[in-house]
């Protein structure tokens, strides 16, 4: 498996936690119609000939079927708590993950690009992607770790981290404020500065070290 397949793997497996919980919080909830509709639904059935109420088309089973699943996913991604502005981002506390986005940025556009200075030692850079308001670098060492840096002025940013198998908390480094999420092998850390927002990702199989995570981040500056 190469670096990236690796990375994506990791952060791909937060889709399956989203989903449970979407259909988790729409059954502790049931969806309720209000007076209007039902009326007008209870009209609507007194109105049709006896035949059509003994046998309901196909196409009509369809319609009700797509319709209960908008109300579900509706219903899901409207119940979340959202704990307040945090390290520059609107921090929502669901279930089962945390969601952070809309990030502070007053940048428009990269002007000077950053990167880990000096790049750690054991690390190469492997890869960089990179447009006139994003910018994506990845460090490797050896087969089994990898660092992605990215760089964005772009305001449309959202993270997702589950909660319950890893620890999502704040920290003080270098007079800025980055939240921090961590498992036994993964980090994920993201803050704005100077206009930017920034995030580090770390992947390897080893123990995360957490100072050596927060080590990274102090690093980040104009290459």
């Amino acid at each position: 498996m190469n670096i990236e397949a690796l990375f994506l793997e990791v952060y791909g497996k937060r889709l399956d936690a989203e989903f449970a919980e979407a259909i988790a919080a729409a059954e502790a909830e049931p969806y309720r119609f209000s007076p209007r509709f039902e009326e007008r639904m209870q009209a609507l059935l007194q109105s049709g000939r006896p035949a059509a109420k003994r046998s309901v088309p196909i196409r009509r089973i369809l319609w009700i079927a797509a319709a209960a699943v908008l109300v579900l996913c509706s219903l899901a991604f409207t119940s979340k708590r959202i704990r307040s502005s945090v390290a520059g981002f609107l921090v929502q506390v669901f279930g089962d993950h945390v969601e952070y986005s809309d990030p502070e940025i007053t940048k428009m556009a990269i002007e000077e690009e950053y990167g880990l200075v000096p790049v750690p030692e054991g690390f190469v850079e492997y890869k960089t992607i990179k447009t006139e308001d994003y910018i994506c670098i990845f460090y490797v060492k050896g087969e089994n770790t990898m660092l992605c840096l990215k760089q964005r002025a772009s305001s449309n940013v959202s993270e997702s981290v589950d909660n319950e198998h890893g620890v999502f908390e704040e920290y003080g480094i270098n007079g800025k404020t980055v939240l921090i999420y961590l498992t036994e092998t993964t980090a994920h850390a993201a803050w704005t500065e100077d206009g930017y927002y920034f995030s580090l990702a770390y992947t390897s199989v080893s123990q995360v070290d957490l100072d050596q995570i927060i080590d990274y981040i102090s690093s980040v500056a104009v290459k």
